[in-house]
C-alpha cells in the first residue's frame, strides 16, 4: 500500500509531511501502523540596523504573509516566521540634537526560506547635505518638469528652482523633460545628469530651458510636391507653382502660379504643403485643408475615391479638433496633428498603417493614434509617421520598407512603436525623409540616410554638425545653424546644393551661396527655400513647375534666388 500525503495550510502558515510517499506491506491479519508527520515551513529574519547615534530610535517596520506586521525597535532576529515574502520598510528619523537621519534603502523585500534567517539590513545616515536646482528659460506661469532619485529610493519633483535638503550621501539623478505651453515647446539643455554627494556637501544643479526653435512649433514657409506655400506676416497663405487637382486652393482644379498669390485669409498659424494638398492651422487650433482628396487627405469629411471632386477651397478638418501643430510631407497622401494634451491625430492613406490606428483603414477625418501616448511633436514622411515624447523618445509608425521607424524588427506597423537605439532627441527634422537632432543640434538619421546608403537605427549624420532646424527633401538636406547659415548636402541634380555648383552630390555638408542669414528653411521633394532675417524668401533646386516662385518655369535654380513679395 502508497500513502501519500499533501501539503497543508493552517492561515499564513505551511505544513509539509516529512515524508510525501511511503509503501507499506499489509500480511494476512495483521495490522501495519503508518506515522505520517508534518513539519510547520518555519523560518527567521535578521533585521540589522545601523548608523543611528544613541537615543534615536529607528522607524523600521516589517510586513508578510497573512496581514503579519512589526514594529522594530533595534536590531534583531525574528523568529517562527512563516516561509515567504516579507518587506521590510524604514522612513526618516530625528535625533534629539535635531539632525536628520536617511534609511537605506527605504523598502527591501527579503524571502524567508524553511528553516533560516536571511539577513535585511538597514543603514541609517545623516542626511545633512543639500541641492540647489535652478530652474531658467521658462516664462512665468510654466512649471519645469524635473525628476530626482536618489540612494534609498529616494524621489522628488521639482517644478521650479528650488533646494532640497536633508539628503543623504549618495548619487542623485535628475532627470529633465521637455515642457509645452500653448504652441511653444521648451526644452532642457540636458536630459539626465547625475550628482555625488557625501556629507554636508551643498551641490548645485542649472537646468537651462530654451525655446524648441526659431520659430517654435510652426513652420511659415513649407514645401509640396509641386507647389510650395507661405505665411505673410497677417497670417494669409500664399502659394505658388503648379497644381491639376487644386492644391493652390486658388479655386481652379488646374492652376499655375510663378509667383506667390493670396488663397487664403485666415489668419493662420501654420501652413503645410503635401503632395497635391495643403493644410492650414489657425492660432485657435482648428485646420483648414484643400486639394486631392482620393484618399481623404484633405481630412474633412467629404466623399473620397475615383470621380469625386477635388477640394478646391479651404474647407475645415471634420470632427471639431484643434490642434496645437500640424503635420504635411512633400510626398504623402496623409496628415497629422497634435491636440492640446499631446495626443496624436491622423487622417488620410492608410496603405502601410501610417495613420497609426491599429488599422489599415483609410479615414475621411481624423482618426486617434492608438496606445495613448503623449507626444511634444510630430513629423510626416511618404509612408510613415513618426513622434517625440516629452523625456526624448522617438515612436514611429507606417510603412518600413527600408527602415523609416528607425529599427528593423517590422514591416511595417499600424501603431506606434519605439525606434532602436538609445539616444534621446529634442527635435524631429522635417520633409522628406526621418531625422532628428539632439539637444546638441546634432543630426541623426535613419532609413535612406540620402548619399551614405540606409541605416536601420538612428545614426549621426551631417559630420557631428550642430544645427537648430533641419529640413529634407527626398535625397537631399539642410541645416540651419544658430548663426543662420543654411548647410546643405546630398544629391544636386536639380541645384538642391545651393552652392551654384552642378556636381552631382555632395556627401559632407557645405553652405549655400550668397551669404544670407536664414531665420527658416523648408523643403521640398528636390528643392530648397529659406526665409531671411528681413522676411524675405529664397528658394534655389528644382523649379520644373514654378515651385521656388521666381518668375519663371523649368529652369534649375542653383543658387537661393528671391521669391515673388507677399
Amino acid at each position: 500500500y502508497t500513502v501519500t500525503a499533501a501539503t497543508v495550510s493552517n492561515g499564513a502558515t505551511t505544513y509539509e509531511p516529512a515524508q510525501a510517499s511511503q509503501t507499506v506491506t499489509v500480511d494476512a491479519d495483521q495490522s501495519t501502523l503508518v506515522v505520517v508527520d508534518y513539519v510547520a515551513q518555519l523560518g527567521g529574519l535578521d533585521v540589522q540596523i545601523s548608523g543611528l547615534p544613541l537615543g534615536a530610535d529607528p522607524d523600521v517596520q516589517v510586513s508578510g504573509p497573512g496581514g503579519y506586521m512589526e514594529t522594530i525597535p533595534f536590531s534583531q532576529t525574528l523568529t517562527g516566521l512563516p516561509v515567504g515574502d516579507y518587506t521590510v520598510t524604514a522612513a526618516a528619523v530625528t535625533s534629539s540634537g535635531g539632525d536628520t537621519y536617511q534609511p537605506s534603502p527605504l523598502t527591501q523585500t527579503v524571502s524567508v526560506p524553511f528553516n533560516d534567517a536571511p539577513v535585511a539590513a538597514v543603514s541609517y545616515s545623516l542626511a545633512a547635505a543639500s541641492l540647489s536646482i535652478t530652474v531658467t528659460g521658462l516664462p512665468g506661469g510654466v512649471d519645469a518638469a524635473i525628476e530626482v532619485s536618489g540612494p534609498g529610493g529616494y524621489s522628488a519633483t521639482v517644478t521650479a528652482t528650488e533646494t532640497l535638503s536633508g539628503l543623504a550621501p549618495g548619487d542623485y539623478t535628475f532627470d529633465a523633460s521637455a515642457v509645452v505651453d500653448g504652441n511653444t515647446t521648451y526644452i532642457p539643455d540636458t536630459f539626465t545628469v547625475t550628482v555625488a554627494i557625501s556629507g554636508g556637501d551643498a551641490e548645485t544643479i542649472a537646468v537651462a530651458y530654451e525655446v524648441l526653435s526659431l520659430l517654435g512649433n510652426y513652420e511659415r514657409l513649407s514645401g509640396g510636391q509641386d507647389h510650395t506655400c507661405g505665411l505673410d506676416g497677417s497670417g494669409v497663405v500664399h502659394c505658388w507653382g503648379t497644381s491639376n487637382v487644386g492644391a493652390l486652393g486658388t479655386g481652379l482644379d488646374v492652376d499655375s502660379k510663378l509667383t506667390p498669390v493670396p488663397v487664403a485669409t485666415g489668419p493662420y498659424a501654420q501652413v503645410e504643403a503635401g503632395s497635391t494638398f495643403t493644410c492650414a492651422r489657425r492660432a485657435s487650433g482648428s485646420v483648414d485643408c484643400w486639394g486631392f482628396n482620393f484618399d481623404g487627405q484633405t481630412g474633412t469629411g467629404l466623399p473620397s475615391g475615383g470621380g469625386v471632386p477635388n477640394v478646391l477651397t479651404p474647407t475645415p478638418v471634420a470632427g471639431g479638433h484643434t490642434f496645437t501643430q500640424i503635420s504635411v510631407a512633400a510626398e504623402s497622401s496623409h496628415a497629422c496633428g497634435l491636440d492640446q494634451t499631446g495626443s496624436a491625430w491622423c487622417w488620410g492613406r492608410n496603405l502601410n498603417g501610417q495613420l497609426g490606428d491599429g488599422s489599415f483603414d483609410y479615414a475621411d477625418e481624423p482618426v486617434a493614434v492608438a496606445g495613448g501616448h503623449t507626444f511634444i511633436e510630430i513629423d510626416v514622411g511618404g509612408e510613415y509617421v513618426c513622434a517625440l515624447k516629452a523625456n526624448g523618445e522617438l515612436w514611429c509608425w507606417g510603412s518600413n520598407s527600408v527602415w523609416q521607424l528607425g529599427t528593423s524588427a517590422v514591416v511595417q506597423s499600424n501603431v506606434p512603436i519605439q525606434a532602436a537605439g538609445s539616444v534621446t532627441f529634442a527635435t524631429l527634422g522635417t520633409g522628406g525623409g526621418p531625422c532628428a537632432m539632439t539637444v546638441g543640434g546634432q543630426v541623426y538619421c535613419w532609413g535612406n540616410t540620402i548619399v551614405g546608403g540606409f541605416t536601420q537605427q538612428p545614426t549621426l549624420s551631417a559630420d557631428g554638425l550642430a544645427f537648430v532646424q533641419l529640413v529634407k527633401g527626398v535625397d537631399g538636406a539642410c541645416g540651419l545653424t544658430a548663426a543662420g547659415e543654411a548647410i546643405c548636402w546630398g544629391w544636386n541634380s536639380n541645384g538642391q546644393l545651393g552652392d551654384g555648383s552642378t556636381v552631382s552630390s555632395r556627401t559632407t555638408p557645405g553652405p549655400v551661396g550668397g551669404q544670407h542669414t536664414f531665420v527658416e528653411l523648408a523643403a521640398g521633394p528636390r528643392n530648397f527655400c529659406g526665409v531671411d532675417t528681413a522676411g524675405e524668401r529664397w528658394c534655389w533646386g528644382n523649379n520644373q513647375f514654378g515651385q521656388l516662385g521666381v518668375g519663371f518655369e523649368g529652369d534649375n535654380v542653383y543658387l537661393p534666388t528671391q521669391v515673388g513679395s507677399f
